[in-house]
């Protein structure tokens, strides 16, 4: 069923499970997937690679030679750093104003003249240190993989971003024909610290994905169009009240999606950083992605 590997499966029995969401949601059996013991970044999940390198200053590609807006996809600057710098538990909403993007057969380096100062300060602004850069990796979920995602490193979560939006089809081939589509689509975007500075992952809902869940964020509320403005974007603080962030090792059960959808990574690592994967290789969760 949607090309399922049910050798993994904790249970194997298509009978033991109430409906799809509860099959893809499965658990697989206790060390199918080991982590990587030397590579600090790891698979946060089973899927295929759809791209992954520097990002340039303001510029991310979703796939080879398709870009799209840095702050667009993360949002104001000022919220993102106060959820690692500042002391607040609240939940608040502000409204938020797409970043365009530039058209599709505009080339990254092209693209990087037409930005202005605030773009690149954006840039240099997530810096934990300024000598280091920005990297990003994408992978995508096929219906029939495991369905879960994991901490793809050893970080502490300070905050999340919830962007209400669309629900277009990640499918590989529709994302190479919709420009932005990462930041057209519902998402829930966490944002934290590893060793080398800023790190954040973006869960990103799809056709039929808009339920995303995460275990140790009971708040986060997916799939509900109707309560939400649209354009808006809404953030939970993991710090204050006796709370320092959310700590995560390596490979830690972080959430599941319903059906199939998309893990961004964007996060800062020293130049000498290498990602040690090819674009459309398939991954299981806990394989290494790269190193310093």
């Amino acid at each position: 069923m949607f090309g399922c590997c049910l050798e993994d499966a904790l249970v194997r029995d298509l009978k033991h499970y109430k409906n799809l969401g509860e099959f893809f949601q499965r658990s697989l059996r206790p060390g199918i997937r080991p982590i990587h013991n030397t590579c600090a970044l790891v698979s946060p999940v089973d899927g295929t690679v759809l791209h992954f390198g520097t990002v340039k200053k303001g510029v991310l590609e979703q796939v080879k030679g398709v870009i799209y807006s840095l702050r667009g996809f993360l949002g104001p600057m000022e919220d993102m750093l106060s959820c690692i710098r500042t002391a607040v538990s609240d939940t608040r909403s502000v409204e938020f104003s797409m970043e365009k993007d530039c058209d599709i057969k505009t080339s990254i380096d092209s693209y990087i003249e037409t930005l202005d100062l605030d773009d690149l300060d954006y840039y240099q602004n997530l810096l934990v240190n300024p000598a280091n850069h920005l990297f990003q990796c994408i992978i995508y979920l096929a219906p029939g993989d495991y369905h879960r995602f994991h901490s793809p490193a050893d970080w502490t979560v300070f905050c999340r971003r919830h962007f209400p939006g669309e629900l277009f089809s990640v499918n590989p081939g529709f994302v190479r024909w919709l420009q932005g589509i990462f930041t057209f689509n519902e998402r829930a975007l966490y944002v934290g610290r590893w060793q080398h500075g800023f790190f954040s992952m973006a869960a990103v809902g799809a056709t039929n994905v808009g339920s995303i869940s995460v275990h140790f964020d009971k708040t986060l509320s997916t799939n509900v169009q109707s309560v939400w403005d649209t354009g808006s974007f809404h953030d939970a603080f993991f710090v204050g009240k006796q709370r320092n962030g959310v700590t995560l090792q390596k490979g830690e059960d972080f959430g599941t999606f319903n059906l199939g959808s998309t893990i961004v990574l964007v996060f800062e690592a020293p130049p000498t950083f290498r990602f040690e994967i090819d674009i459309g290789q398939k991954m299981k969760y806990g394989q290494g992605l790269g190193n310093q």
